[in-house]
């Protein structure tokens, strides 16, 4: 199993560290872009392959974790800037704007009656639409997790759009966005377990047609007793479809690719 382990936080390195980022002007762009250390445009010309699978046509995801365990969790996609995911109920929660978590229990799992949240409908509505903006694009938000009726502690958050532009997942390229959280709890609290200081990095890659993260990467700099591992990987095992249809990213893009040809072929013989 530790070999396993290794294997796998060594894919998803590879995969956040070493994705490539790509224009439509490529060769003239590439050296600005790696000079800036792989910042990418923020570009949605119709020439980038696209995931053929379109937010609301989601029903489920399958993820693989650090210990080589599938996390199967539900999607509702009744709003379209907030994924909920259901499930086993420690993983319950969902993203505001795709990316941000809420709800859920997911920085201290290991505590059995505690829930996090950005309460604010004002502040929850900031974080829509951030994946639309370019890379280098900031956000600040706040998170507060409350537990046994009587205490509770902040983490002060902030998002920023790494590289946006072509991904290469599993040998197929997706249209996507990296981004990478940080986040801090802070204030004081007379709870004999939390406290202040404890921090993270995230960077996560969201495959930005269908909203769907499909690498993932968590690094605990400080925790407390009820914390993750110190290192969280997930990456995308397949994709559950409303039409009941389970397939990896990787099959679907190779089927739309496959259907893209069909088209063009048949288009190409009636001239």
């Amino acid at each position: 199993m530790r070999n396993l382990t290794a294997t796998l936080c060594l894919t998803i390195v590879t995969l956040l560290t070493s994705a490539t980022v790509e224009n439509a002007n490529a060769a003239q762009q590439k050296a600005e872009l790696e000079r800036q250390r792989g910042v990418g445009s923020a570009t949605t010309d119709i020439n980038h392959p696209l995931s053929p699978i379109r937010y609301s046509d989601l029903s489920g995801v399958t993820y693989v974790d650090q210990r080589d365990v599938n996390i199967v969790l539900d999607i509702d996609t009744s709003n379209p800037n907030i994924t909920k995911f259901g499930g086993n109920w420690r993983r319950q929660h969902q993203l505001i704007g795709h990316f941000a978590i809420d709800r859920g229990n997911l920085y201290s799992p290991g505590h059995n009656n505690l829930i996090a949240g950005i309460w604010s409908r004002d502040k929850q509505s900031k974080l829509f639409g951030f994946l639309e903006n370019s890379a280098g694009t900031k956000v600040q938000y706040k998170l507060t997790e409350e537990w046994n009726s009587s205490f509770s502690i902040d983490w002060e958050l902030e998002a920023t759009i790494l590289k946006k532009g072509v991904f290469d997942f599993n040998g197929q390229k997706i249209f996507g966005a990296e981004i990478v959280i940080t986040g801090e709890s802070v204030g004081y609290t007379s709870s004999s377990w939390h406290h202040a200081g404890v921090k993270f990095r995230e960077n996560r890659i969201i495959d930005l047609q269908s909203k769907v993260t499909v690498a993932l990467k968590r690094e605990w700099e400080t925790r407390t007793r009820y914390s993750p591992p110190r290192i969280e990987t997930l990456k995308l095992v397949s994709i559950k479809l409303k039409s009941g249809k389970i397939a990896s990213l990787s099959q679907l893009l190779a089927r739309e690719r496959e259907n893209a040809d069909g088209r063009r072929n048949s288009n190409e013989s009636g001239r």
